[in-house]
């Protein structure tokens, strides 16, 4: 199965765009859209990809609901790690 976009890439990419999506999930509902908007166009500058090439990229995984499960679990994984090298940021300098 070839996607779009490179595997380990777009793992970013869906990292990035969970991460995201948090952040505007409690956004007035009249900036929601823009907000929105705005963050993805980032993303896709940041990752230097097409909004097309990332939307073709989820309609292929979402063709391929095996794929889709390994490629998401990795996601996750990835979504954790970084959630737990946060949080001990966070609180290294209050340890007693």
């Amino acid at each position: 199965m070839q996607l779009p976009i490179e595997d380990k890439k777009l793992i970013d990419i869906l990292c990035d765009v969970h991460i995201l999506e948090g952040a505007i999930q409690n956004a007035p509902l009249d900036l929601k859209d823009s907000l929105a908007k705005l963050y993805y166009d980032q993303v896709y500058e940041k990752h230097q990809i097409s909004e097309s090439d990332f939307r073709n990229s989820l309609e292929v995984l979402e063709n391929n609901p095996n794929y889709l499960s390994k490629f998401y679990n990795e996601v996750l994984v990835r979504l954790d790690t970084m959630e737990k090298k946060s949080y001990k940021e966070k609180y290294k300098h209050k340890k007693k």
